[in-house]
């Protein structure tokens, strides 16, 4: 008698040369194939849903997601105008001597301004329109 676990649903294979075709609609359909079952199944899991709006990154660029929280527009030059709005912050990590360029977030909520009451909270040290500007006077430790 077999014990728990050993059932064939519960078996995995990895992918193969032998059982590759149990799998091959769902490979070209783009999804996450993670082998065949001991029924001879596929084990998969959905593709990421494709990117449909836009979020800056920390650089101020704008990339393509799909993750609803951080894609607020609708097309690329929405986000390039949003980024080309909002600027850079040099920011003071609650490390001394650590700062850095970043993106200034929608609404400019970074963070309170330096010096902060708490000594150990991230802060705006100050706020630029390029990254390029916030780079050349915000010192950025290196180690």
């Amino acid at each position: 008698m077999d014990g728990v676990g050993t059932l064939a649903i519960r078996r995995l294979h990895l992918p193969s040369y032998v059982n590759r075709t149990a799998c091959a609609d769902n490979e070209a359909k783009g999804d996450n194939v993670m082998g065949v079952s001991g029924e001879g199944k596929c084990v998969y899991y959905p593709a990421d849903p494709a990117p449909s709006r836009w979020e800056r990154v920390n650089d101020g660029s704008c990339e393509a997601s799909a993750d609803p929280l951080r894609a607020k527009w609708p097309t690329q030059q929405a986000c390039e105008a949003a980024s080309k709005q909002a600027g850079f912050v040099c920011v003071q990590s609650p490390t001394p001597g650590r700062q850095f360029c970043s993106s200034a977030p929608p609404g400019g909520e970074y963070g309170p301004e330096c010096p902060s009451p708490a000594t150990n909270l991230t802060c705006v040290k100050a706020r630029f329109s390029s990254l390029a500007a916030c780079q050349a006077q915000c010192f950025v430790s290196a180690g």
